[in-house]
């Protein structure tokens, strides 16, 4: 079976990578257009968590903007809010050999990235230069030659230096991409982890500024459930569900390592929604939902809203569908 690509999506016959320059080309475009002009952020379904306020409940996934770059297309297209990395302390390229590839018939994304970004301080610099428009969650990990044991002072130091800029911070610990920071979600290792990170927030305010778990769709549900309360045990106040997946279905052309997204976390993502939901009865209130992976289509979007997600976030859609995806789900809320 072959697949049709419409001729109204030209992006979709280019290689990914190619297309991936494309796209990065007219964001920056797209954002120093917007730069001098009032933006208006569209309100629709809006929510007020805690001190925040999303005008609107959608916004790119962790990974798009990795260097911040973007911010003002994001919000000059419509989004409630942006999340800006995966930052890490250090600079830190991209691992070696081909970084993505798309499967247009199955709408599925693989990539082999790691965190490329340019550092902590370089993103401070940035920010420090923005007039925030929504809030902005900050993605932060480890760089991938520091081991588990020393994974909190990265993400100490990550969030030392971009705290006066931010609104909350993404705590990653689920990218397939690198070696061995899954197993930061094992129990011997989360508390290690994530009790230094929430001293070091309470330090660094009155009212400390919550952190976010972005949780991987390979925990069975028994693990899922433990790291999950060890998380709130340690403050976590908000869960991102969920990241990209290490696994492949049976007939994926994709490279046996990487990560997939796309409609192959429809499924899964959805299950992970409603079970945190059934799980953090009666105190749902008091922790922010955010689930992203496999929304596609603003029907997608809608849906997951009405499964119970506070925030949404869209990745894969972007390719297939491409930027006025905003638009077109902002129509069918309104």
């Amino acid at each position: 079976m072959r697949a049709s690509f419409p001729i109204n999506k030209p992006w979709l016959f280019l290689p990914t990578e190619w297309a991936h320059a494309l796209a990065n080309g007219f964001l920056s475009a797209y954002s120093l257009a917007h730069s001098f002009s009032n933006v208006h952020i569209p309100q629709w379904r809006s929510v007020k968590w805690r001190n925040l306020y999303f005008p609107n409940p959608l916004a790119p996934a962790g990974g798009l903007d990795k260097q911040a770059k973007y911010m003002q297309a994001w919000w000059a297209l419509g989004a409630g809010f942006v999340e800006i990395g995966t930052i890490t302390p250090k600079p830190q390229k991209k691992l070696l050999g081909p970084s993505l590839k798309k499967n247009n018939l199955e709408k599925s994304l693989w990539n082999h990235l790691g965190f490329p970004n340019p550092g902590v301080q370089a993103i401070a610099k940035k920010l420090k230069l923005k007039n925030k428009l929504t809030p902005v969650l900050a993605n932060i990990s480890n760089n991938r030659d520091t081991s588990n044991q020393n994974a909190s002072q990265d993400f100490i130091q990550c969030i030392q230096t971009l705290h006066p800029y931010v609104d909350a911070f993404v705590i990653n610990i689920s990218s397939p991409n690198t070696t061995e920071l899954c197993r930061l979600t094992r129990p011997q290792y989360l508390k290690t982890l994530l009790n230094p990170i929430r001293q070091t927030l309470i330090s660094l305010k009155q009212v400390p500024k919550p952190f976010f778990i972005k949780w991987s769709p390979d925990l069975t549900e028994k693990d899922f459930l433990n790291s999950l309360n060890i998380s709130l045990e340690c403050g976590a106040s908000g869960h991102i569900l969920c990241n990209s997946t290490s696994k492949r279905n049976s007939n994926s052309t994709f490279p046996s390592v990487g990560a997939v997204s796309g409609k192959p976390l429809a499924k899964i993502a959805e299950q992970k929604l409603k079970l945190i939901q059934k799980y953090l009865e009666p105190d749902r209130k008091n922790q922010l939902l955010i689930s992203v992976g496999g929304i596609l289509s603003p029907k997608d979007a809608l849906d997951r809203l009405n499964m119970g997600a506070d925030l949404i976030q869209i990745y894969s859609a972007l390719v297939f569908q491409g930027i006025s995806f905003f638009k077109q789900v902002q129509n069918i809320a309104t």
